[in-house]
Order: structure tokens, then C-alpha cells, then sequence
């Protein structure tokens, strides 16, 4: 079945004749029934998947991260790494071709064009998993409430203190700013180092 492999799809549309047959040659077919395990988590891979037919579901945890479709590839990352953070599940019947890493390492090699192509993939893939890293940081702390954060207590001088006696309050409460005090609701001020 290697022969209805699409090599009209980046990057293997930058491959020469010769190294299309030897690619179709080495290819394999995965078929994957609904809700089937592609690529478990933490498993390390040793192909890459091709989706020729069908969907794939991008999980980490149990949530969906990503969509795979027809001519879309995974898993660069598992392929160069010793597994990863997300599984690969079947979302409905799907086949997958199957690029073997060593073929891909020697096409990667052998042709400038296809192996830069793959290359960024794979640096974008792991800037988007940093982005996403990122993300997950900042959503959990702008929705950390106020009373989670470490807040020192304010430190207070009186408005007759000199400049040496804040100095000497910011350095003996490590903070970074005193609050002045003058009896005077109305009137206030704030001094930061």
C-alpha cells in the first residue's frame, strides 16, 4: 500500500525521484482503530507518522491538545527524544504510514532541502511545547488568588523619620519600599529603594 504514500506534501515533495522509491520502499502501514493507542506517553517512537487517512488525537493528560489529519505528521519529538509528554490516540478509524527513522535520517542527510524542512519542524514543534509550557505557568498564576501570594506586611515610617531610618526599616524588614506616615488621612506618600 506504500504506492498511494502523497509525495505532493511538505517536505516530501522536495525529495528527488530515486529517493521517493527508496522512501516507498521502507514505508510501513499503521492501522488504528477508533480510540486505538497510536503513541503512548512516554513511549519513544521510531517512525514517523504520516495520517493518511482519518484523525489523531494529540493528548496530554486527558485533554486534546491537537487535531492530526489527513497528511499531517507526528511524532518528530518522540522520534529524536526518549518519549514525551503526550499520547497519540485514534479520535476515528485512521491509517498511518509509517517513515522509518533511519530513512529519514538519511533522506535528511542526503537532500539540503527536505532535511531543513524537517529540521525546522521540529524546532518549531518545540517552540510551540515551550510556548504551551508558558502558558500553563501564566494561566496558573493569574488565576492563583491574592491571599496564595507571599505579600510581606507593609513597613511603616513616621513622616518626621530621615532618610537614613527608612533606609535602615527597608534593610532590616528586607523591603523594597516604606510607607510614610504623618497622622493626615488626607495626605501620604510612598518611598521605593
Amino acid at each position: 500500500m506504500s504506492d498511494a504514500f502523497d509525495f505532493s506534501v511538505s517536505p516530501f515533495d522536495r525529495l528527488t525521484p530515486e529517493q521517493r522509491q527508496r522512501l516507498a520502499a521502507a514505508l510501513d502501514l499503521g492501522v488504528y482503530a477508533r480510540d486505538g493507542v497510536i503513541l503512548s506517553r512516554d513511549e519513544p517512537a521510531d517512525c514517523l507518522f504520516v495520517v493518511r487517512q482519518g484523525l489523531v488525537h494529540e493528548r496530554r493528560g486527558g485533554e486534546v491538545v491537537a487535531v492530526h489529519g489527513a497528511h499531517d505528521s507526528f511524532d518528530l519529538q518522540a522520534l529524536f527524544s526518549d518519549g514525551q509528554a503526550r499520547s497519540f490516540v485514534a479520535a476515528e478509524d485512521t491509517l498511518c504510514d509509517l517513515v522509518p527513522r533511519p530513512i529519514l535520517l538519511e533522506l535528511a542527510h542526503e537532500n539540503a532541502a527536505f532535511g531543513a524542512v524537517i529540521q525546522q519542524e521540529f524546532a518549531d514543534r518545540l517552540s510551540a511545547l515551550a510556548n504551551e509550557r508558558s502558558n500553563r505557568e501564566t494561566a496558573a498564576l493569574t488565576m492563583a488568588r491574592i491571599r496564595q501570594a507571599y505579600l510581606h506586611p507593609p513597613v511603616f515610617v513616621a513622616a518626621g523619620a530621615s532618610l537614613r531610618d527608612a533606609a535602615a526599616a527597608m534593610k532590616r524588614e528586607q523591603a523594597s519600599s516604606v510607607l510614610v506616615r504623618d497622622g493626615d488621612p488626607k495626605r501620604g506618600g510612598a518611598s521605593a529603594s
